[in-house]
C-alpha cells in the first residue's frame, strides 16, 4: 500500500502551474523525523509536494512559507529524460490528495492569502458565557459550558459510589 501522512510547515511557497487543464501545485514541506540520537535535535527532512486540482487551488490560495500543515497522499516517482540529454532522471515527490491546516500557525490567523476568499466566519461565545483567554499560539478564546444548569438529578439513584 503506497500511503502518506506527513505533518510539517513549509519551507517554499507555493509554485503553481498549468498541465493541460489540470492546475499543478508544487511546494516544499519540512518534516522532523521521529527520531533522534540521544543529546541530539531530530533530522529535519524537505520533501517535494505535488498537488492537483482542486487540492492545488487550496495550496494556491491558502498556504505560504512557514504554515504548517497536515496530509495525506503517495509517493510518486516521475520519470523523464531532460531536453538534450540522453539519460533518464527520476524525480521522487509526495503526491498530496488531502490537505489540512496542522496546530501551530500564528494565533488569529484564518490561514488564507490576503487576496483570498473567507474560509469561514469567525464565532464568537454568547454574551452570557463567560469567555476564557487561550494560551499563547492556542488560538482564539472559548466560551466554557455551564455545567450546573444541566438537568440531572440526585447523585443517590447511581447504581455506583458512595
Amino acid at each position: 500500500m503506497n500511503s502518506v501522512s506527513l505533518s510539517g510547515r513549509l519551507s517554499t511557497n507555493v509554485t503553481v502551474n498549468q498541465a493541460g487543464s489540470t492546475k499543478v501545485a508544487w511546494f516544499r514541506i519540512a518534516v522532523n523525523r521521529n527520531y533522534a540520537k540521544k543529546g541530539e535535535k531530530p533530522v529535519t527532512d524537505f520533501l517535494e509536494v505535488k498537488a492537483f486540482g482542486t487540492t492545488a487551488d487550496f495550496a494556491a490560495n491558502y498556504l505560504e512559507k512557514g504554515k504548517a500543515i497536515e496530509l495525506m497522499g503517495s509517493v510518486e516517482v516521475d520519470a523523464y529524460t531532460p531536453k538534450g540529454g540522453t539519460e533518464k532522471v527520476e524525480r521522487t515527490f509526495i503526491r498530496a490528495d488531502k490537505i489540512n491546516f496542522a496546530i501551530g500557525n500564528s494565533a488569529g490567523s484564518t490561514g488564507k492569502k490576503p487576496d483570498a476568499a473567507p474560509v469561514s466566519a469567525p464565532v464568537s461565545a454568547p454574551a452570557s458565557a463567560p469567555a476564557y483567554e487561550a494560551a499563547p499560539g492556542e488560538g482564539a478564546p472559548f466560551a466554557a459550558p455551564n455545567f450546573d444548569d444541566l438537568p440531572f438529578g440526585d447523585d443517590d439513584d447511581l447504581p455506583f459510589g458512595g
